[in-house]
Order: structure tokens, then sequence, then C-alpha cells
């Protein structure tokens, strides 16, 4: 996990770099208050030197650094033009400066973590480990980066894939609603593909390692991310390169004025005085703070608000947009299936979920949950069954009071051998027609119901929607690894 090694250095960067900021402005306000109350005394400059060494010792290394590389940089000249300042007598005003350009590294390092919190989540999807399977059928624990293609590994209930490969044994539903943004768990059975992230359901697969982990579908989303992240805009690849140039302007015009003042006979003393105010005069500070502060205040704003943009280019970029896309799953719903509509056919409704939960409860699957929760609200509690059996990829069946019921999607009814008529048939088509994930109920003689199950769509999403029309947005599409029936119901 280097890169989340390196993630977390820069977030101890970034602390240290607001402790030296609090520093600064503590050194800063304590030397104004010395300067009104006791004048200019060694606690009065102690704490303006602790204010510049603070605001200004790690700008000044960085600007040396790169003046052996043959460069000056905007950092060279805010250190200069605090010197300066404290050379004319003026040190209140350069550790104004360094105050001022610290916060500014700061907000820089602040704005740019919270957009890195989008890397670290997906980072969490992918385990450390894998269940490596030996020639013997003995499981070894070896970490992720060592599989190697070919392999097997074993990937229990409930643990995440590892890597992105095929199925060679066993069946279970995964979750890949991480990846895909799918909404409903998928079965998968032998020669299926999962991802790396994925979350296995209610059975033990074996994979086959078909890519490595640095080459999985989620290695390459972080990536993306990533790189993305580090693409500067316009105004602050502009900002940059126009501070480098105005730099070399300054100090030149600082040595012009210098050599023009002697010339003309000005005292030597008097004319570096002059000089070193041009020097603070024509300091950077407003270039240093004004469009990195727009752009990280900008971003910082938005991922307070659950947005985060691929960078300041992508932000600034924003404003001319008349076409937004939304993923599906977790934006415009709300990530969780939830019971929707439920159907009997000559019982009741509380008949139906009776049934529906006393077989339910006996499954692993992930729907299985739904339907359970969907009956406690309603006060209807389980009945015992027996024999109860689950079939990956259709549903389960067992015994109630000695008759026999089953519940799950269309396989199942296809293995139970009932006829529909027409007014069951166009039930059916309706509720998958609406992007209802359906769950069949019946028994050995005829169809009990259904329940239809579905993604919730938010509150707010329409409402968002119609202002983000109101706002000049011409063209609204979303993006979804759902069923195109599923897509079409919500919109």
């Amino acid at each position: 996990m280097k890169l989340l090694e390196e993630i977390e250095e820069e977030r101890k960067e970034i602390r240290n770099k607001a402790i030296l900021t609090s520093i600064t402005l503590v050194g800063l306000i304590t030397g104004v208050f010395l300067q009104f109350t006791v004048g200019e005394s060694a606690f009065f400059y102690t704490a303006f030197a602790v204010a510049y060494l603070a605001g200004g010792l790690t700008a000044a290394i960085g600007a040396f650094r790169n003046l052996l590389k043959g460069k000056l940089d905007i950092d060279l000249l805010m250190v200069l033009a605090a010197l300066a300042a404290a050379g004319v007598g003026e040190i209140r005003d350069g550790a104004i400066l360094l105050f001022l350009f610290s916060l500014a590294s700061t907000l820089e390092g602040y704005a740019m973590g919270n957009t890195k919190r989008a890397v670290v989540a997906l980072m969490k999807l992918r385990p450390d480990e894998a269940n490596l399977e030996q020639p013997d059928g003995q499981l070894q624990r070896v970490k992720v980066e060592q599989l190697t293609i070919g392999q097997t590994i074993v990937v229990k209930a409930g643990e995440r894939m590892p890597i992105d490969g095929t199925i060679v044994r066993g069946e279970s539903a995964v979750d890949q609603s991480p990846v895909t943004g799918e909404s409903v768990p998928i079965d998968k059975a032998v020669g299926d593909n999962v991802f790396a992230g994925s979350v296995n359901g209610y059975g033990v697969l074996a994979i086959t390692v078909q890519k490595l982990a640095s080459q999985s579908t989620l290695s390459r989303m972080i990536d993306l991310v990533t790189s993305a992240q580090a693409e500067r805009s316009p105004s602050e690849r502009f900002s940059e390169w126009f501070g480098s140039r105005y730099t070399i302007f300054v100090l030149v015009g600082s040595v012009v004025a210098l050599v023009i003042f002697i010339l003309f006979g000005v005292p030597i003393s008097e004319a570096l005085y002059k000089a070193a105010t041009l020097l603070v005069v024509a300091s950077p500070c407003a270039i240093v703070i004004s469009v990195p502060a727009a752009v990280l205040s900008a971003l910082a704003a938005a991922a307070k608000s659950g947005m985060l943009f691929k960078g300041g280019a992508a932000l600034e970029e924003f404003g001319k947009i008349d076409t937004i896309a939304f993923d599906k799953t977790g934006t415009l719903t709300e990530g969780k299936m939830v019971v929707d509509s439920v159907t009997p056919i000559l019982i009741t409704e509380s008949k139906l979920l009776q049934i529906a939960t006393s077989l339910e409860i006996h499954s692993e699957h992930p729907l299985a949950r739904s339907i359970i929760n969907y009956a406690e609200t309603k006060g209807i509690k389980p009945q015992g069954v027996s024999d109860a059996e689950t079939i990956p990829g259709k549903g389960i069946r067992a015994q109630i009071n000695n008759t026999h019921y089953w519940a799950g999607n269309r396989r199942m009814l296809e293995d139970s051998g009932l006829k529909l008529d027409e007014t069951i048939k166009n039930i059916l088509s309706e509720l998958e027609a609406e992007g209802k994930t359906t769950i069949i109920i019946g028994n050995s003689t005829r169809i009990l119901g259904f329940i239809g199950i579905a993604d919730k769509i938010r509150d707010t999403a329409k409402e968002a929607i119609a202002e983000l029309r109101k706002n000049g947005i011409k063209r609204i599409v979303m993006l979804t690894g759902d069923h195109a029936t599923v897509a079409h119901a919500i919109g």
C-alpha cells in the first residue's frame, strides 16, 4: 500500500504546516502586543524571530534547493521580501507576509487532503491479504501483491474480492455496487467473472486470478482518481508561470534600482533602504494567495458538501458545462434495497409476507434481509419451517405446516413447473418494467404473490435535478451498471 503510505505522509505534512502556521500567528500577535505595550524589547524581537522561523524556514529551505537547481520561484521572493522588511525596520510587515504565505500553503494542503479522501475510500475496498489455495487444498494467507495470474484463491462469505478473477468453484450472490454501481447483488457461478472490491454474499468461492493486483479494475480506478487530482487548473498554471517570471523581474528591478540610486549619488545606506522598500512593496503576497485560495476554498467547500472534483482544472471548467451525468446507486438513490411493493394473489398481504419471511429467514441472500426487515415493520412474525433448502441462483423452498412453499426468481418459477395465466404474467411484467427485483412466492399448486424490491430514489433527487435545470443545465443523464429496466424506472 505504497500510495496509502504516501497519503499518510502528506497528512502528517499538513499537520506540521498547520502547527507552524499557528506558531507564526502566535509569534506575530505576541510581537504586535509587545510593540504597543513595552516597546521594542528583547521579548519583542524574540516573538518576531519565532514568527519568522516558523513561517519562513520551510519556504527558505525549498527556495534554496530550487536555487541550487537554477530555479527562481516565488518562495524565494517571499522570503527575501520578509527579510527586506525587517532590514528597513518593518519587521511586523515581514511577519505578516510570512504568516499569509504559510497560511496559503496550509490551506492548499488541507483542501487537497479532502479530495484525496476519495482515493483512501477506494483503497479501503481492496483487502490487503487473500486466501491462497495450496495444491493439498490448504489455505495460506498471503499479501494480495504476491498473487500471480493462474493461482486459485478462496473468498469466504462476507469477504471482499481481493483481485479480478474467474469463479472455478462455488456459487454466491456478489455485491458489485462499490465497483459497477449495480444496486442488486448479482448471482455468480462457475465461469463468471468477479471484480476486486466487490463483496461475496452467502457462498464460498474459489477464484482463479486473471489480473495482478496492480492491474485490477479497482486499481485502475484508483490510478485515474490519483492522476486527475494532480492536474492543476489553468489559473494555477498561469499563476505559477507568472510567479517565476515575476520573481526574476522584481529581483532584477531591485538590483537595477540600487545601481541607479548609487549612480545618482544617493548614499549606499539610503540606496539599500530604497531597493529593499521596492522589494517589500513588490511582495507577491496577492499572487501567492489569491488564485490558489479561490480554487482551494471552492474545493474545500465542495468536499464538505460531499462533492469531489478531480482537481482545479475540473473546477474551473465546471462553470461552462451544460450537461451533468449522475451515478445512480447512492447518488440518485439511497443505495439500499427495500421492499417497494407487495402484490398478493387470492390471499391477504399479511399472509403473503408471513410466508415469505418464514422462508427468507433461512436464506443468506442479501435480498432476504429486505423482506425480513419489511415484515418486522408490519409486526409480522415468521412461522416455523422444516426441510429448508437454498437453491443457489434461484431461491429457497421449505415446508410450512406440511405444505410446500418456495420463494425466488424466474428460474425458481420455471423449476416449479407452474403455468401462469395472462393476468399473473402481466403483473410480473409490470413489476419488472418498473425496475423492481421481483421475488415470486408460490406453493406446489399456484402462485401466491409477488414482492417488488428496489433501490429507493432519494427524496431530494427530483428537487436537485429541477434546480440544475433552472440554473442552465440543459442535459442530465444517468450512469449505471444496472439493467436497462431499472435505469428507465428511475427516469
